[in-house]
């Protein structure tokens, strides 16, 4: 089997996996409040993140005003905040927004994307690239 199918049925059977386990967990009784739960944990933001990620990886193969990486970006915006404003609502959220206001965390996280950018950069722009 080539690389790629591999890749694709263990990405399937992983995705099956995590579908079943959801739907069988005993906290979730109520079928909608499981398939809530998938949405929210799994497939919004998963759909927006590859989105996201597969149009800034690719854009300059495929060209930045290409259709397919016009449309992933746009489904990125559409995906992301929606995922952002259910979080917000839910009583247990994956990621709790609330939290990432307070300045400790906030500066926090700026440095880790600053430093990470800066390590791509240089990653980028030094020898051998």
């Amino acid at each position: 089997m080539p690389v790629q199918g591999l890749d694709v049925a263990v990405e399937a059977l992983a995705a099956a996996g995590e579908g079943g386990c959801f739907l069988r967990c005993p906290l979730l009784q109520n079928p909608a409040q499981a398939l809530g739960v998938l949405l929210s944990v799994g497939v919004q933001p998963g759909v927006g993140l590859v989105s996201l990620l597969l149009a800034v990886s690719k854009g300059s193969d495929w060209g930045w005003a290409s259709g397919t990486t016009l449309g992933l970006f746009a489904v990125a915006a559409v995906v992301l905040p929606a995922w952002a404003w259910w979080e917000l609502r839910s009583d247990e959220p994956l990621v709790d927004r609330r939290v990432a206001r307070r300045p400790q965390i906030l500066m926090t996280d700026a440095a880790s994307v600053l430093v990470g950018f800066a390590m791509y950069a240089s990653s980028q722009a030094g020898p051998g690239s």
